[in-house]
């Protein structure tokens, strides 16, 4: 970034260097100067340097101003969102040791743009008796009451600018959404313009590939492995992580939808990395709320809370990684029973298998748990209507008189009940279209089903287990050092269920 003292003229060099020097004797009277730009596209200072051009020309004028201290510089910050401006603090700290009696300022605008730091500032610098000198406006005296009334009307004028801007750039904003077109932000797989970049896209796809294939069971944290191991750089160069990722993969944009303020608006006038189903699809696969009854990361053993206790109900708990128990009374459990841990595991996973491995019991499952394809029908043809209505009430509104308040508010109307019924549609469509508990099991052979089981996640096989078995735990017979399966009740559950303990 280029500095102030860069680009000021070669004269105003020379002067303040000069006004730097200036004798406390002979020139009695400390003046400061301040200088502030909002935005400085070009990253040049050349406009903070130009107000302090006029300043120094200002402040030479004068035989007995000197200055204290260089031009205080805010460059490329606003006033108007109350956030911190250094140089604005230091030059007020100044004013309170007195080290300031004159300030000059392009207007008083470049000081203040919001009423509460503009009343703060006002009574901060006629508390301290200081001029203002504007090169570009009004001098003002704000030691007296005529002085302040003046700069509260100045500053009311800057704040109502601010806020017309603030309301234009707003609406250019919104009317750019409700048109589909980009934001303007660069959002992964997309450049700023909305032209795709394709081999981020491909990583995309890549990643929605595997998510979605359940036979793969793959998580976001082994994508994020991925992506780190095979060096794949973010947007910003930056480290990935699984918020990262999610992040990425949530954006409507894949799809070719734009958003507002995190709700979808309009169809994208830009090419989709993804169809809306398969974005439907990776939103339910990556909701937390929607995954099955038993799929925890807490969970570290197979049967936690699963097998419970024959004597008294309890689910059982895993004992130094290598027994099952009943957990104390003060726990809710009675100590009555306790098993291996290795054997119970594999006993219950053999039963399982078997279940998986009968086409005609696997058949069944699938078919209880999978979506009513005529509800997943009839939420397409909802989002088609919505959309459909959306379009319409457009081409409508493309005759209306802008001036008529009456249509305004009833074209409002319409379409905030059009854009509820949309959001509505779209979330009964991806609940539909969420990962159920067996979904990807139809396709495992019988004899491939063994192998499929041993490749799933600790997670995905408790949650399987629960939603077909119960399993309890008898007490063991007395003396028996092995494993007794007569000890163990494993029952089919009559129908899926998915609560959870």
């Amino acid at each position: 970034m280029v500095s102030w003292e860069q680009v000021i003229q070669p004269r105003t060099r020379q002067l303040l260097a000069e006004l730097l020097a200036r004798d406390a004797l002979l020139c009695p009277v400390p003046v400061a100067i301040y200088a502030r730009i909002s935005m400085d596209k070009e990253q040049d200072a050349r406009g903070v340097a130009r107000q302090i051009d006029a300043a120094v020309e200002r402040i030479h004028a004068e035989p007995t101003w000197r200055l204290p201290a260089p031009p205080f510089v805010d460059n490329d910050m606003s006033a108007s969102k109350g956030l911190p401006r250094p140089e604005y603090a230091r030059l007020m700290a100044a004013v309170g040791r007195g080290e300031a009696r004159v300030l000059v300022v392009k207007m008083t605008g470049r000081m203040w743009r919001n009423r509460k730091e503009r009343a703060q500032g006002m009574e901060h610098l006629g508390k301290h008796l200081v001029r203002v000198i504007a090169t570009g406006g009004q001098d003002l005296d704000l030691s007296t009451s005529s002085g302040r009334v003046i700069t509260g009307i100045l500053g009311e004028l800057d704040t109502y600018e601010t806020e017309q801007m603030s309301e234009r750039l707003r609406d250019e904003a919104v009317q750019r959404a409700k048109d589909g077109l980009p934001s303007g932000a660069r959002s992964y797989g997309y450049t700023a313009t909305g032209e795709i970049i394709q081999d981020e896209a491909d990583i995309i796809r890549a990643c929605v590939d595997r998510l979605l294939d359940t036979r793969r069971d793959t998580s976001v944290r082994a994508l994020v492995l991925e992506l780190q191991a095979a060096n794949v750089p973010t947007v910003r160069g930056g480290t990935w992580s699984p918020t990262t990722v999610r992040a990425i993969l949530r954006n409507p944009a894949l799809a070719g939808l734009r958003t507002f303020k995190g709700e979808v608006v309009a169809p994208g006038r830009w090419e989709p990395i993804i169809s809306e189903q398969t974005h439907a699809r990776l939103l339910a696969r990556l909701r937390a709320a929607s995954l099955p009854a038993g799929w925890s990361a807490r969970s570290k053993h197979l049967l936690s809370n699963i097998a419970t206790c024959g004597k008294c109900g309890c689910g059982l708990l895993a004992s130094a990684g290598t027994k099952y128990v009943c957990p104390p009374r003060e726990r809710g459990g009675c100590r009555g029973v306790g098993r291996n841990m290795a054997a119970l595991d594999a006993y219950v996973e053999t039963i399982v298998v078997d279940l998986l491995s009968t086409p005609e019991i696997l058949a069944a499952l699938v078919r209880e748990d999978m979506a009513d394809p005529l509800a997943a029908v009839q939420a397409a043809a909802d989002v088609e209507a919505a959309q459909a209505r959306a379009a319409a009430l457009g081409a409508a509104m493309a005759g209306d008189d802008p001036a008529d308040e009456v249509t305004r508010i009833m074209r409002k109307t319409q379409a905030e009940t059009i854009r509820v019924a949309l959001t509505a549609a779209r979330a009964r469509q991806a609940a539909l279209v969420e990962a159920t508990v067996f979904e990807g099991l139809g396709g495992v052979t019988p004899a491939e089903m063994a192998a499929h089981w041993a490749s799933l996640a600790l997670q995905r096989r408790r949650t399987l287990i629960r939603a077909m078995v119960t399993v309890t735990v008898l007490p063991g017979r007395r003396g028996l050092s092995t494993f007794d399966p007569t000890a163990v009740r494993v029952e089919r559950r009559t129908r899926v269920e998915t609560t959870t303990r």
